[in-house]
């Protein structure tokens, strides 16, 4: 998982430095966008292939996001993303995400207004996330939702 992080991470910092050279060509490198999350599953062949090409070439391992989003009309639209990254789901309504007071940096959901550094608080364990990874993808300005990884 660690590799594939890092995968992810140079692609961004590709992305970013070589903004001209990020052109998308053909549907297999902007299914490289929808693939990579998932380590390039059965059915993304294509999207591997045009992925290592690009790598060869020296070239952005991900073309731009907004060369691969379309309109209704064909024209090209406007896309932005953000990447992140939470180890554990949501605590519920009325609690928070917070260190517990031992060492072993580990993390309780408590009640939002009590601090367990300062003071005693009942709170309960939270569940690691399979998938920590995530993509939150904007199109024209409008939200088209958070992905898993």
């Amino acid at each position: 998982m660690r590799q594939f992080f890092s995968i992810i991470l140079i692609a961004v910092v590709f992305t970013f430095s070589n903004p001209g050279r990020a052109q998308a060509a053909s549907q297999a490198e902007c299914a490289i966008w929808i693939c990579m999350p998932g380590g390039f599953p059965s059915g993304c062949s294509a999207a591997y292939k045009a992925f290592r090409y690009r790598l060869k070439r020296h070239m952005s391992p991900l073309p731009s996001l907004s060369s691969c989003t379309t309109g209704p009309d064909g024209v090209g639209t406007d896309g932005r993303y953000k990447l992140g990254y939470e180890a554990y789901e949501d605590c519920k309504k009325g609690y928070s995400l917070k260190q517990t007071g031992d060492h072993n940096h580990a993390y309780m959901c408590f009640p939002s207004d009590c601090q367990p550094e300062t003071e005693l608080c009942t709170g309960y364990a939270t569940t690691p996330r399979s998938q920590p990874n995530y993509i939150k993808i904007w199109v024209k300005g409008e939200y088209l939702g958070q992905y898993w990884y």
